[in-house]
């Protein structure tokens, strides 16, 4: 049911998106649907929230590697995974759009720490304040790549992904002293 609703939210945007469609696409009643998501918003919440599972998982399997990070390849992991994220997951950009829901703030934050945690790796004079401020700009930039990589035609998406790559490291080498 759930790469249903990604399919058709990636299909016909959010809004637009229903939960008959969902149904019919999971090959399933609508009332069955139902019974495990009272509405669109819930839908919406529980693929949000494994995207935000993805997300911490990813980055806890490279925590290990990431304190041997040179900043050029932080940079890269810092874009790849959500571009990558956008690729395996139709329903990750149109997502971002949607107003905070009632579980936006506590992945907001675990998101913040988790990428703190990553600036942070190898550099122990990096005050926690410092790296989550740092963290608060990067994951702004980061979607502001998204948003600009989601609007493109397919032949200028990898320009603005190095133009953002290009932005993030100049950005961090002169934050991080690199």
């Amino acid at each position: 049911m759930l790469r249903a609703a990604e399919r058709v939210i990636a299909d016909s945007g959010y809004e637009a998106a229903t939960m008959c469609e969902v149904a019919r696409r999971a090959h399933s009643a609508v009332g069955s649907l139902y019974q495990f998501f009272p509405n669109k918003e819930s839908l919406a919440e529980v693929l949000r929230e494994s995207f935000t599972e993805e997300y911490e998982e990813f980055w806890k399997a490279d925590s290990s590697r990431s304190q041997k990070q040179t900043l050029e390849r932080l940079v890269e992991r810092l874009l790849s995974f959500p571009l990558g994220m956008a690729r395996r997951h139709p329903a990750f950009l149109p997502l971002l759009d949607l107003p905070p829901s009632r579980g936006s703030r506590q992945r907001h934050e675990r998101m913040r720490q988790r990428m703190a945690t990553v600036v942070r790796a190898g550099r122990p004079e990096l005050s926690p304040a410092t790296a989550l401020r740092l963290a608060d700009v990067l994951r702004q930039v980061i979607k502001g790549c998204l948003v600009l990589y989601a609007r493109a035609s397919p032949e200028e998406r990898e320009g603005i992904v190095k133009e953002f790559r290009f932005l993030i490291a100049a950005y961090l080498r002169e934050r991080l002293g690199e």
